[in-house]
């Protein structure tokens, strides 16, 4: 699931790809939105499936976030962790990296853009 999510990112930074969304660092900034998605989406299932009669959880919301932020998820083998929470921790990073360099870059990118922008009209 995560990996359809990476490529429909991968496609949609192609298509809708522009010099002014590269020179805003428009898509990278927001890339963690799809982790987000996943992470809720994992959050929502384990909440769905939780019960009182196997489970020493008080309640659905400390069963996930067992499940999801802590080590202490014995009950699923920490595979939670690794398809939900993963790629959201990911995605913040690269986004976090993507403000910072870009911040970092911002004297340095209209010179880029300018050369291939006379690149594609020669």
């Amino acid at each position: 699931m995560f990996a359809l999510l990476v490529v429909a990112q991968m496609k949609a930074d192609r298509s809708y790809l522009s010099e002014q969304h590269l020179q805003r660092g428009f898509l990278t900034l927001w890339s963690w939105i799809p982790g987000l998605l996943v992470f809720c989406f994992g959050a929502l299932e384990l909440m769905r499936w939780w019960s009182p009669s196997w489970d020493y959880s008080p309640n659905r919301w400390q069963y996930a976030v067992r499940n999801l932020l802590t080590s202490n998820c014995g009950s699923t083998e920490c595979l939670d962790e690794l398809f939900y929470t993963m790629p959201f921790v990911c995605s913040i990073a690269y986004s976090v990296a993507s403000y910072y360099v870009l911040r970092r870059t911002r004297h340095l990118q209209p010179a880029i853009f300018e050369g291939s922008a006379r690149a594609t009209r020669a």
